[in-house]
């Protein structure tokens, strides 16, 4: 074992602190020495960010996955040293919704007479402007992977959001707006056409409780009238959903119309079988999708171990113990088998009567990590509920949504794909969806695609087969769709093997 020098040694005695504490954006002057720092680096223990600014990380951590898992802790310490700052427009708007996606460029207002654009690796950007009429009272809290990040409160976003989009119109529909706040911000900029507009909008997402009530302020303090017909005309319901609920059911709706204008006739292309045919088909490619699904997913496993697995431990209760390492690939192997086959037992129960419900959902995660549970590698508990922490997806700019918001999102996707007519585009958006919340610690894309040939072979279509070597394909479309809202390149590489 090689030598440690005193040098190396207090280097690796500050990472581990820090790691351990949870502060693993450092500045140099936080770093008590330059050769410290150089030690650092020549380990792959601190990624250099920007100049004078290290993300600390374990050596075979991928630069490109810790800047996107740590992003929101990465921003929160470079904007510190501006003291008075908020996140302003589209990534505000964003985090109020539920989603946690990395913006390319994240824009930031603050109240000192600055205009910068920060540089971070892979070509994210932070874009500081000073706002002149910085109030400190139009700053909120939101607390995002444990860190408590200033925003624009909901109230502002309300008025100086300019892009009137369907995330827009979602966030207008469920936020539980405090009038008393809109009011003062009204009467600080008193301007009849900006409320005329604003009206409007409230209008189009059926938000007339408001719309009456800016309509009282505009004539109390201008004496403008927008017309009573205009607002009369709004329904008034209270928002009953929260405002993630509203977006992805938002975002289902808008992907289902999309796919339907553009790809119907390919749809409808594909040709039902009967149940026999479709059941003996998925039962002869068993061994070929499990390979492939489970590879797709980084398991280093070759077709003959999965023959092997098939045939020696499904049969054996009583698996001799071994190192966890190296039972994880067949474990995976096993556990995709038993999953596999309760989806299809479940075919034959619901076929012509396709539901994908929480219950099912929640099996088939149970038979995939069944063995693994079994050997106690997983604690069985962690089975039964969605994830109790924050997750992320391998090189991807999208951040799942956090645990608190697992159980409203979950039945909004219940709900709203269920709702779906046309099964093949239900089978697209069950996929797309579930992978898009990410509810479990692992096993998703996994889950995702059983679920989608659920849907599909209860409609009476063939099992469907993502290989790996399309592996980097899949991934591409799932990110455009997952950062853009853009359904179709998605769509298109599923109908590819239909």
């Amino acid at each position: 074992m090689p030598k440690v020098s005193g040098l190396e040694e207090k280097a690796l005695s500050f990472w581990a602190e820090r790691v351990k504490e949870n502060q693993i954006v450092v500045t140099s002057k936080e770093i008590p020495g330059e050769y410290l720092k150089k030690i650092l680096v020549a380990k792959r223990l601190a990624f250099p960010l920007r100049k004078g600014l290290y993300l600390l990380k374990k050596p075979e951590h991928d630069p490109k996955e810790q800047v996107y898992f740590n992003y929101w802790i990465i921003a929160k310490k470079i904007l510190e040293k501006y003291v008075h700052w908020s996140i302003r427009g589209e990534a505000a708007l964003n985090l109020y919704l539920g989603s946690q996606k990395i913006p390319e460029i994240l824009q930031v207002r603050c109240s000192r007479k600055i205009k910068v654009k920060i540089k971070l690796p892979f070509g994210l950007k932070i874009l500081v402007i000073n706002d002149r009429d910085f109030n400190p009272n139009t700053v909120g809290r939101i607390k995002i992977m444990d860190q408590e990040l200033n925003i624009d409160i909901p109230e502002f976003l309300l008025f100086e959001y300019k892009r009137v989009d369907r995330n827009f119109l979602n966030f207008v529909k469920a936020q539980a707006f405090d009038y008393r706040i809109v009011e003062v911000l009204y009467q600080e900029k008193a301007r009849p056409v900006v409320a005329k507009r604003l009206i409007g909008i409230l209008g189009k997402a059926g938000r007339g409780d408001l719309a009456q009530k800016i309509q009282s302020v505009i004539e109390e303090y201008t004496g403008y009238r927008v017309g009573r017909q205009q607002i009369e005309k709004t329904p008034t319901p209270r928002p009953i959903l929260k405002p993630w609920s509203a977006r992805l059911g938002g975002l289902i709706i808008r992907c289902e119309e999309e796919i339907e204008y553009k790809l119907l006739p390919q749809i409808g292309k594909a040709r039902k079988k009967s149940l026999s045919k479709l059941l003996a088909a998925a039962l002869e490619n068993k061994k070929y999708d499990l390979y492939h699904s489970t590879t797709i997913e980084g398991y280093q496993i070759t077709p003959e171990e999965v023959s092997e697995v098939l045939f020696k431990y499904s049969k054996d209760k009583k698996l001799k113990e071994k190192k966890i390492e190296e039972l994880r690939n067949k474990m995976a192997i096993l556990g995709y088998s038993y999953a596999f086959d309760f989806v299809l037992s479940r075919i034959k129960t619901d076929f012509k009567k396709t539901w994908i419900s929480q219950d099912l959902i929640k099996d088939l995660y149970f038979q995939l990590f069944r063995p693994s549970a079994d050997l106690k590698i997983i604690d069985k508990f962690s089975l039964v509920n969605y994830r109790r922490q924050q997750n992320y997806i391998r090189g991807s700019r999208h951040i799942p949504p956090s645990p608190e918001k697992l159980a409203d999102l979950m039945e909004e996707f219940e709900n709203s794909v269920n709702s779906i007519k046309n099964p093949i585009i239900k089978a697209i958006l069950a996929h797309y969806t579930f992978v898009h919340i990410h509810p479990y610690v692992d096993g998703n894309g996994r889950c995702a695609r059983l679920l989608m040939n659920y849907v599909l072979l209860t409609s009476g279509y063939p099992w469907i087969t993502i290989r790996a070597e399309d592996r980097e394909k899949y991934f591409k479309a799932l990110e455009e769709a997952h950062l853009n809202e853009r359904i179709l390149p998605f769509a298109e590489f599923i109908l590819s093997f239909l």
